[in-house]
Order: structure tokens, then sequence, then C-alpha cells
């Protein structure tokens, strides 16, 4: 079994169950993005620090051939059945983007929730047109999303990559880096508690490795295994 098949099937894990009396919004993406997670959560300095020496070494590794993309919106809410407040929709096929048409007339006015459910779609046609080409490994820098919960549901189906690191040494390293790098020690400390004892399942590379050119290798590796799979037959 190739690397994308096996990750193909971890994603289809996400839809065995039927979503009764919903259509599909978005078809599953020819590639997948790239998603980091951990050590705690993002904003923070810790957690920033290694998703930037991380993304460093892939734009060096993988030049020309890697897209990071910078999300704007709150794509948890991107689920296979339709986002909130759109009712019965329909799907349209617009080049490598669908276009969500509403069965429900008249329309009602834009409510705050309606709004940011627009702020969604459009974020992913952005991203469904980059996977879709087939050109690029994309990785999504998505400061809302924290835990693999948010995105087990996605219709993004991303490669979740999990940097994973004890919670004594997140304070060890909080510590280190000073005050700005400690604030809010006890929700980052929970946080990192909670990816911790996450399902390991619910991640399709861990990164647990004492050092970081070892993390990176490891991470590298794995990238290009699964692209290699993805291309081999264009």
């Amino acid at each position: 079994m190739s690397l994308a098949t096996e990750i193909q099937r971890r994603a289809s894990r996400a839809f065995t169950k039927a979503d009764l009396g919903f259509v599909s919004t978005y078809d599953t993406p020819k590639t997948r993005p790239v998603i980091f997670l951990g050590p705690s959560l993002k904003g923070y300095e810790v957690t920033d620090m290694m998703h930037k020496a991380l993304y460093h070494y892939l734009k060096t590794r993988f030049e020309g051939r890697l897209i990071i993309h910078r999300c704007e919106s709150d794509i948890s809410l991107a689920k296979r059945k339709p986002l909130i407040g759109l009712g019965s929709i329909a799907p349209e096929r617009f080049g490598n983007s669908l276009s969500v048409t509403s069965f429900r007339t008249p329309s009602p006015p834009k409510t705050q929730s309606s709004l940011k459910n627009d702020e969604v779609k459009e974020e992913l046609d952005v991203i469904f047109s980059l996977l879709n080409e087939k050109k690029h490994l994309v990785v999504l820098d998505c400061k809302s999303i924290n835990y693999p919960s948010q995105i087990s549901e996605s219709a993004l189906t991303p490669i979740v990559v999990y940097i994973k690191i004890i919670p004594k040494v997140v304070e060890k390293l909080m510590k280190l880096r000073g005050q700005k790098a400690s604030k809010n020690s006890s929700t980052q400390i929970f946080a990192a508690n909670k990816l911790v004892q996450a399902d390991a399942d619910m991640m399709d590379v861990i990164l647990d490795e004492p050092r970081l050119e070892e993390a990176c290798e490891h991470l590298g590796d794995f990238l290009d295994q699964y692209w290699s799979d993805v291309t081999r037959y264009d």
C-alpha cells in the first residue's frame, strides 16, 4: 500500500457515517494539505517558533514545490455537510472550485453567521484550487486550528503533523524564552496536555525526535514519499 493510499484510508474514516439530509459541499481534493499541531497553542512564542523552523526547512527542501497558505478564516467550520445557515444547497463546479447555489428564495438578509460562512467558503475555494492543481505541496498556516478534533471531519482531509513535546518540556522552554513566552502559561500547559493525550490515530505524522534536525528530516522524508506517490501517474 502506497503512502498516499494509506493517507486516503485514514482520511476516509471521517466520512464513514452517513450525513442524512445533507449534500456534500466539496469533493475530496486531489492532494491533501499539511497542517501542523502542537506542541501547544498557536499564537504563543514556543509553538510559533517551532512552526517557523519547520516552515523554513520545508521551503528550502521543497523549493519551487511548496506553498505555505495563511488561512485568515476558521476552516474548522468546513465540514463535509453544508456550513451553518446555508440551508439546502447544491454544488456546481466552475473550474477547480465549487459554487454553492441555495434553493431558498428569497434570500434572507446577511447575518453575522452567514457572513462568516461566506468567508470560509471563499477561503476554501482558494485552498481547493491550489490542491487540485497538483503542482505544489500545500501547507496551511491556520492559527485557529489547535486540536485534531477540529479537523477530523474537514472536507480538506488534511495531513496532520503533530509536534509532540511533553508538557514539562514545554514549560521549561517557556521559562527559557522569558516572560513573553510564559504569557498564559497555564493555558499553554493545558493545551500541551490535551494534545499529548489525543488519539495517535488522529495524526498522520508525529514528530517526537529530541533534535530539530531529526524532526525536519522525518517530516521531509514523509512528504517526499507522499508527493512521489501522488504524482507518480501524472
